[in-house]
């Protein structure tokens, strides 16, 4: 299983800069997906029931996404508030966009190769006043909220990209990024 994110950035109607970028699962992505896909394997509890929607943000911040990276950025966080991606990243608020952009996959083969992927309906980020930001990283959660208040310990990091340079924001600039998420069968 593996990822990969298509960053368009568009000025005064021009693309001016693509970028290809490959993902980093956190152990939190890995655990979740394989709990609810194989829920009887969860030793004790109910099994975890699936998300309804998946977001995007971006991040400030030139930071690695690690594996041990949480979205929870409550007091309930292993080592306390503050330490959930929002804060990591230094989420890009700066948007006129009110909540993180929504992903919505469609299933794009099911033969061998299986891809969930918006391309073609790509995440948008329009950004707002800002004079001029550098944004180094994107990521994909379950929760909305562009302020990081709402990623409690229920939310999930899905996954994390971070920008072989940064990319340079101004106001009014576009911003699209496009996530495909691949399996690949053994047969």
């Amino acid at each position: 299983m593996g990822a990969t994110a298509i960053f368009t950035h568009i000025r005064d109607g021009e693309v001016i800069n693509i970028e290809i970028v490959c993902n980093k699962f956190p152990d939190e992505a890995l655990v979740y997906a394989l709990n609810v896909a194989f829920s009887k394997s969860v030793a004790a509890g109910s099994p975890p029931t699936p998300f309804n929607n998946f977001y995007l943000g971006l991040g400030e911040a030139n930071r690695s996404f690690t594996a041990t990276d949480r979205a929870d950025n409550s007091a309930t966080h292993p080592t306390g508030a503050g330490n959930g991606i929002h804060a990591l990243a230094t989420e890009f608020e700066t948007y006129t966009e009110g909540t993180r952009p929504e992903w919505i996959p469609q299933i794009l083969g099911d033969h061998g190769l299986i891809e969930l992927s918006n391309v073609g309906a790509e995440a948008v980020y329009t950004v707002g006043a800002v004079g001029s930001v550098d944004i180094n990283s994107a990521f994909l959660i379950t929760a909305n909220d562009k302020t990081g208040a709402s990623d409690i310990s229920t939310t999930r990091l899905c996954s994390g990209f971070k920008f072989a340079a940064p990319r340079t924001l101004i106001d009014n600039d576009v911003f699209k990024v496009g996530y495909i998420l691949r399996t690949q069968s053994i047969t």
